[in-house]
């Protein structure tokens, strides 16, 4: 056959190959399982679609013990905490949008929107250190660093969130003045924000942030506050440093915020101290010491919270979570809420056991101890809180 007749049977071997190729490649295809990146894109194809959440069910239960004799009781309450629901589109490695549906049980109306977050976030503009982000979430203020059901008091403002217990003794504590130890700065979130960031050399970051809280906006329709009060909408705002200081794993945390509400203070409508703007501002760290063990700690400070004059606030917290296998974990916090409120002093002293353990399929179990001393003897709140949960 010669040189011809080779040629001829090794390109009727590659058009074999070819199809059987294709033969497989369609098969692979058609097997694709329908949660595979292949066909988790968006609609205009620009982005590829992560779905996940957690899915969360607690047991908590109350012995709560007053100051007289008979002042004992228990309740015990199962309720979906922490439950989320999340969808992540990714562009590229620097522009993103993250979604949260918040599907927990939560008594207050401004944790009760199931859209937590819509957020847009492009990490480096034009590649350059400079960030932008918008939308719905969290602002840029506080460090909120937590062991599990229990939540800190640098948590979200209130005595309790979708996430868990803030204040144990909340419940008790109507006949004891309870207006003088609900307000308390913490996490800001469910806000409508813009705002930028700006990131030097993976060792420094600043974020600001412009934002309309969601309490303002809940009030009466935000387009008719603006009218009627004239507010700019640019009275509220916040920043942050993150700081990767040079001990390797310790993060230090400092940040502000304002919070402004022209109505406030608008013609004693609520009452004699009441005024326009509050303030807050928060200093932590946390530092990861090697791969079993971790200390967190922040002290954040409130002037004229609540939009009181005279009403200031302190709380210190600090915390430990110590990993004794990859499985099961152990952790520990005390906390410490001074409110001073025009002469009325307030403390509330809160000590937290934690042990958790991960099964090999992703369940995991939390089992949680807090107690807490409200003005240091009046009352006592014994907590026992039990969590089964999944991440996916």
């Amino acid at each position: 056959m010669g040189v011809a007749g080779d040629v001829q049977d090794i390109s009727g071997e590659l058009y074999a190959l070819k199809d059987e190729f294709r033969s497989v490649q369609s098969e692979i295809k058609l097997s694709v399982a329908p949660n595979s990146v292949e066909n988790l894109r968006s609609a205009r194809g620009n982005a590829t679609v992560r779905i996940g959440g957690e899915l969360f069910l607690d047991y908590i239960g109350t012995l709560y013990s007053g100051a007289g004799e008979d002042d004992l009781g228990y309740t015990g309450n199962w309720q979906l905490h922490n439950t989320n629901l999340r969808f992540d589109f990714d562009f590229d490695s620097d522009l993103r949008v993250q979604v949260k549906l918040d599907l927990s049980d939560s008594p207050y109306r401004t944790q009760s929107r199931v859209m937590e977050e819509a957020l847009m976030i492009w990490d480096s503009v034009c590649g350059g250190p400079i960030g932008l982000f918008f939308g719905v979430g969290e602002v840029p203020y506080g460090q909120d660093r937590t062991l599990g059901i229990i939540q800190s008091y640098n948590h979200t403002e209130g005595d309790y969130s979708s996430e868990g217990p803030i204040v144990l003794s909340a419940p008790y504590l109507d006949s004891v003045s309870r207006d003088n130890i609900i307000y308390h700065p913490g996490e800001i979130d469910r806000a409508v924000m813009a705002g930028f960031n700006y990131t030097w050399q993976d060792t420094l970051k600043v974020e600001f942030a412009f934002f309309q809280p969601d309490s303002c906006a809940d009030q009466i329709g935000i387009y008719e506050r603006l009218a009627d009060d004239g507010d700019s909408g640019m009275g509220n705002f916040a920043g942050r440093i993150w700081w990767n200081t040079p001990i390797e794993g310790l993060v230090a945390e400092l940040s502000g915020v304002r919070k402004h509400d022209v109505r406030r203070g608008d013609n004693g409508l609520y009452g004699a101290d009441a005024v326009e703007d509050e303030y807050a501002v928060s200093i932590g760290f946390d530092w990861n010491v090697n791969s079993e063990l971790e200390f967190f700690a922040e002290y954040q400070h409130g002037f004229d919270w609540g939009f009181i004059e005279g009403y200031n606030t302190d709380t210190v917290s600090t915390g430990l979570l110590y990993a004794l296998t990859d499985k099961f974990t152990l952790g520990g916090m005390v906390e410490w809420l001074h409110i001073s409120d025009r002469g009325e002093e307030t403390d509330l002293n809160k000590f937290v056991i934690h042990a958790g353990y991960t099964f090999a399929n992703g369940v995991y179990f939390i089992a949680e101890y807090g107690a807490e001393l409200y003005n240091w003897d009046s009352a006592l709140s014994n907590v026992f809180a039990v969590r089964s949960g999944i991440r996916f």
